[in-house]
């Protein structure tokens, strides 16, 4: 959900949970016309609270089993970790696409992405 905006007040409202970038654009009226309009723009981005989660991979290799992770399953606003082996599998990305914010595949571990019998996807978010 986007920002809520009140112009009387200058007041911008962002939705609990939102992240992103914003762009503004200020603009005096000026009314008793003494310069006339003016605006200024500028961009805000937003990350909050991110959550993070590293793979053990305990349970197995599917990267969407809540199991095989620390904190949660990662999603677009998830740093993310794939550590040295911990557990006894490589993350594998098989059974639908997968998103992160960012990404840190550590020492000899190796993400796999499959692509059969559909080809799938990572998706980084973030810088």
């Amino acid at each position: 959900v986007g920002p809520v905006v009140d112009p009387e007040n200058a007041l911008v409202t962002i939705s609990a949970g939102f992240f992103g970038t914003i762009e503004f654009v200020l603009t005096s009226n000026d009314p008793e016309g003494c310069g006339g309009p003016a605006s200024e723009s500028f961009t805000a981005t937003i990350l909050g609270n991110q959550p993070s989660t590293t793979w053990e991979g305990d349970d197995s290799d599917n990267w969407h089993n809540p199991d095989n992770w620390t904190n949660c399953v990662p999603g677009p606003i998830t740093v993310t970790t794939v550590n040295d082996i911990v557990g006894p599998n490589d993350p594998v990305i098989s059974l639908g696409d997968a998103d992160v914010f960012t990404i840190e595949i550590q020492g000899t571990s190796i993400l796999e992405i499959q692509d059969t019998p559909v080809q799938r996807v990572l998706t980084v978010h973030g810088p």
